[in-house]
């Protein structure tokens, strides 16, 4: 005679995941052959921002670099940098995974061919 156990068991710490801050956040912008990057990164207690800049030599620059007490913080700092940039010229590009539809080569119902089998 088999007796049924009800299993009352929680699942282990370890099993449980909890998801990972994030530790940087950045905006790619774009004139040119040049590239605009502005960063925002975790760093020890709090987080800072920089700029890097690449030209079309390939030979990268940085700058701006500003503390700021949370990670929230410098998003939004960068995000208003990135306003800045696209207001003087650079511009986002559009991710090249994104399905873009040819244009329409008509916009009513064609005619049926004439000729051919009856």
């Amino acid at each position: 005679m088999m007796t049924e156990q009800s299993s009352t068991e929680t699942p282990k710490a370890s099993a449980i995941k909890t998801p990972k801050e994030q530790k940087t956040s950045t905006v790619t912008l774009h004139a040119g052959d040049a590239t605009l990057q502005i960063v925002a990164e975790r760093w020890k207690d709090a987080a800072r921002t920089y700029v890097i800049t690449t030209g079309g030599d390939k030979k990268s620059s940085r700058g701006m670099t500003e503390l700021h007490p949370t990670f929230e913080v410098a998003k939004a700092h960068i995000a208003k940098l990135a306003h800045k940039a696209e207001k003087s010229g650079w511009t986002r590009r559009v991710a090249g995974r994104v399905f873009q539809p040819k244009k329409d080569e008509f916009s009513t119902l064609p005619a049926a061919p004439k000729g051919g089998k009856k």
